[in-house]
Formats: structure tokens, C-alpha cells, sequence
């Protein structure tokens, strides 16, 4: 069996043999907390330790977006990761890399079989590759003075680009497990995936977590981010639309104990070139 111990305990991962090639592939690893009830808008959160060897030979859910296909199971709880990577070998090390998928902020996953890194590393045999859930929508990126206030971290409306940085600090924790060099981490993404590479080269927290980083049809640019004006008339449309009265005392209890559905269906209906982006909030983006 292909067991790895990591942080949280230990996995039961795929092998996969082609062409005399192996890749290893751990699926539907936990890096946080489920987002729900509570945690919904707040910064991700520890994972739990689990006792017996967990099952990581299938994806775990994408996070919650409008429905793309029936066969991808989509769920708040989604903060899981995947790894894939070359057999270990003695006195020896491999770069690793973090992809971060791209669909405007507001759809993507890490299960979409475009994003299924096995061939990559089948194939070239000298990475490891990590590909990451993160949360979407409104569900990652609501924004709101009140809401900046009530977080533990006191950032708002940057809750998705918080996961990555969450998914980082897991592979800096947990990549030598797998056979990888934490300290050689590129990270990269393709359209809002990339942006969101181009948000963490300004963000200082994320600088010690990743060694290089790749952009792919997505650099800084006006549509990358939205001021925190901007992301107040947002989050006062879908209170608006979920009857939530930001004016009262339980307002965000309101919002929280909405269903994903709910809020999910609450989240459109304004004038936007992208609905939901990473928000200038003056703590963890500053411009």
C-alpha cells in the first residue's frame, strides 16, 4: 500500500504505472477546516487529525459555484488539495509546483479532468505538482467594512486568496513527505488562477511561501481586484437579495445560516465586468 504520513495523519494514495513510468497521486487532502456554518468568511482554518489512514485515491468536492455538470460534486466544504508526485528516492528531492485553476473567480476546480496532473508528472518525472481548491463566488470574496470588522483576521472579501496562502503553508509543512523541497515552490495559475498568482507578489504574508511564481494570460490589471467601495455595493446586493438588513445586530447570523444555494443564487444580478475579485481591503492587499 501507498502510505504517506503527513501533519494530520497518514494517506493511502494511487499508483499508476505507464510505460514503465510511475506517478503518485493523492487526492482529496483536507489543508483546512471545512469553511461552513461559523467559518463561513473567515480565514481558513487548521485541518483536524484523523486517526486511522485516510483514503486519498478520490477527488474531494469543488468548491460551491453554479452547477457545470452533474458529475462534479460541488460542496462548501471543499478546501482540499491534490499531489502528485514522482516515487521518493534516496538522497534527493524534487521542485514542486502549485497550479491554482482559472475561472473568474466564480467557477473552477481541482477535479476538472483538464487539471489532472498524473501525465504531467507521468511524463516528466522530475516535479511534484499540487493542485488546490479555493473558495469562489461570494463565498470567497464578499466584501464589507462590517464584514472586515467581524473576521478573526480582519481582512474581508480575500477569503479565497486566503485558502491558497492556507494550501501553501500545508505543502511548506508537508511537501518533504511526498519526496518534494518546500523551499522550491513555484506557484502558478492560468486567467483569475494567474491573477491570483499576481495578488500574492504583493501580499508580504505569502512572499516566504513560494520560491518563484508563473502567470498565464492573467497579470495585474484593472480587472484583477476592486476597491473596498466597490466590493460594499456587492455585499449590499446580496443582502439586499438574501433579506439580511446589514443595519441590524444579527446581520452576519443571518447570512451564515442562509444556505449555499441561497447565497450562491443571491450572488448575482449587478452590473460587473468580473462578478466576484480579490478586494483592496487595506490588510492583506494594500494597491
Amino acid at each position: 500500500d501507498l502510505v504517506v504520513s503527513v501533519e494530520q495523519g497518514r494517506l493511502l494514495g494511487l499508483e499508476d504505472i505507464k510505460s514503465g513510468r510511475t506517478v503518485h497521486s493523492f487526492l482529496g487532502v483536507p489543508f483546512a477546516a471545512p469553511p461552513v456554518g461559523s467559518l463561513r468568511w473567515e480565514p481558513p482554518q487548521p485541518p483536524s487529525a484523523w486517526s486511522s489512514i485516510r483514503n486519498a485515491q478520490h477527488f474531494g468536492a469543488d468548491c460551491y459555484q453554479p452547477p457545470q455538470s452533474s458529475e462534479v460534486k460541488l460542496s462548501e466544504d471543499c478546501l482540499f488539495l491534490n499531489v502528485y508526485a514522482p516515487p521518493v528516492q534516496e538522497n534527493k528531492t524534487f521542485p514542486m509546483m502549485m497550479f491554482f485553476y482559472g475561472g473568474s473567480w466564480e467557477f473552477g476546480g481541482s477535479s476538472i479532468p483538464i487539471y489532472d496532473g498524473d501525465y504531467d508528472v507521468l511524463f516528466t518525472q522530475d516535479v511534484i505538482l499540487v493542485t488546490v481548491n479555493y473558495r469562489l463566488g461570494a463565498f470567497g470574496f464578499l466584501a464589507s467594512p462590517q464584514l472586515k470588522e467581524q473576521t478573526q483576521s480582519h481582512t474581508t472579501g480575500n477569503f479565497g486568496i486566503l485558502d491558497q496562502q492556507a494550501a501553501m503553508r500545508w505543502i511548506q509543512t508537508n511537501g518533504a513527505a511526498f519526496g518534494g523541497d518546500p523551499t522550491r515552490l513555484t506557484i502558478f495559475g492560468e486567467s483569475a488562477g494567474a491573477s491570483s498568482v499576481s495578488s500574492h507578489l504583493v501580499i508580504p504574508s505569502s512572499w516566504p511561501l513560494f520560491s518563484a511564481a508563473i502567470m498565464e494570460s492573467g497579470p495585474p490589471a484593472s480587472w484583477t481586484d476592486i476597491s473596498l467601495d466597490e466590493g460594499q455595493r456587492r455585499f449590499l446586493h446580496v443582502c439586499s437579495n438574501l433579506q439580511c438588513s446589514p443595519n441590524t445586530t444579527d446581520w452576519l447570523e443571518c447570512l451564515r445560516n442562509k444556505s449555499a444555494k441561497e447565497v450562491q443564487d443571491a450572488s448575482h444580478g449587478f452590473e460587473a465586468f468580473v462578478r466576484w475579485t480579490p478586494v483592496v481591503d487595506g490588510t492583506l492587499l494594500h494597491d
